[in-house]
């Protein structure tokens, strides 16, 4: 935490280093179950269980990686939990979840509601306060995090979202507001059972953020909007929904280039996240094609060592959160090395 702050506090640390995988460690100590087997809700803390004793076996395993990433926790259950405390039907599969398509006729826009005994809520709620009290002072609780209104409102009208624009674009921008008070009503569950960090929060991509902060919010569907379609349907409805916070962890993609502008441009988005993206060029040269307009934030992206050798001159300059995949644990330290004895 100390080196977390200094990160933000002072021009000494240049960079955060984050070691989120270390591919040589086995995933032992849960049980050897797929996602779809668990019986929720009813299975909800036997599943949170076994999460536990996987973490602490990989936390066990690494305890001598002295990275920047902090020991912390949330209830996971795929990616339908962004969505589904909304109603409707949820698939569950091996190791993910998603939400079926909830709005095939604008009228049932009014039908949708925010009710608290909706049992996806409740399995996320109830998960973290299981894991809270699970903790005892030996890790954290970090927040889920939530869709931003497009990929909120994408989820909920399917890909006829994509034409909404042109088709529907009074009756989207009334969904779009919806999704507004949908999300601050989600994160603000979330907030009052997560509480606060060491004077912040430790948001849902691992990143730690001073004060009333929140994340990660995520732009996906901006991907496959123009900027102006993304500066009529996203810009202004994401930045209502951030507008009540110090800091925001915002996550991007590489094919989503072409906004990152406009997403830079958001009041208190202070952290965005370039993820590396197939067929498509790495985000650290996405970094600095657009170093200008990302000048004033901290950007995390995930790199590989030669990367970050190549690129050192250019870290040097900007604050940047850097995401490590290691081979093993000597690659790992020697990863944090390099980033400590340069970029400090």
């Amino acid at each position: 935490m100390g080196r977390t702050k200094g990160f933000y506090e002072t021009n000494e640390i240049n960079a955060l280093i984050l070691v989120d995988h270390i591919k040589s460690i086995k995933y032992t100590g849960g049980d050897n179950k797929k996602l779809c087997d668990w019986n929720f809700p009813d299975e909800l803390h036997a599943f949170l269980d076994s999460y536990l004793r996987w973490f602490e076996d990989y936390w066990t395993q690494r305890i001598n990686v002295f990275d920047d990433l902090i020991p912390s926790v949330n209830p996971i259950f795929g990616y339908a939990e962004h969505s589904a405390f909304l109603g409707g039907e949820v698939t569950i599969t091996d190791g993910t979840s998603w939400h079926h398509r909830l709005i095939n006729n604008w009228c049932d826009v009014d039908k949708l509601t925010l009710r608290e005994d909706n049992v996806w809520l409740r399995m996320l709620l109830d998960g973290f306060s299981y894991l809270k009290e699970r903790s005892e002072g030996k890790y954290a609780l970090k927040l889920r995090g939530a869709n931003a209104p497009q990929d909120l409102a994408n989820t909920l009208r399917g890909n006829d979202f994509f034409t909404d624009f042109f088709d529907y674009p009074d009756e989207l921008k009334n969904l779009l507001g919806f999704c507004v008070e949908a999300i601050q009503w989600t994160l603000s569950h979330q907030h009052s059972i997560v509480g606060t960090f060491d004077g912040g929060v430790i948001t849902g991509g691992n990143v730690w953020l001073p004060g009333n902060s929140t994340g990660h919010l995520s732009e996906d569907a901006s991907t496959m909007c123009s900027p102006q379609i993304y500066e009529e349907f996203g810009l202004s409805y994401t930045s209502k929904l951030v507008q009540n916070y110090d800091h925001v962890y915002m996550h991007t993609h590489g094919l989503g280039r072409h906004v990152l502008p406009l997403i830079a441009s958001i009041p208190n988005v202070d952290v965005i996240d370039i993820a590396n993206d197939p067929n498509c060029i790495r985000s650290i040269e996405i970094y600095k094609k657009y170093a200008n307009c990302l000048k004033d934030k901290y950007v995390v992206v995930a790199l590989n060592y030669d990367e970050m050798k190549e690129n050192i001159s250019f870290l040097k300059e900007r604050k940047t959160i850097i995401r490590y995949s290691a081979e093993d644990l000597d690659d790992a330290n020697r990863a944090i090395q390099f980033v400590r004895s340069e970029l400090n």
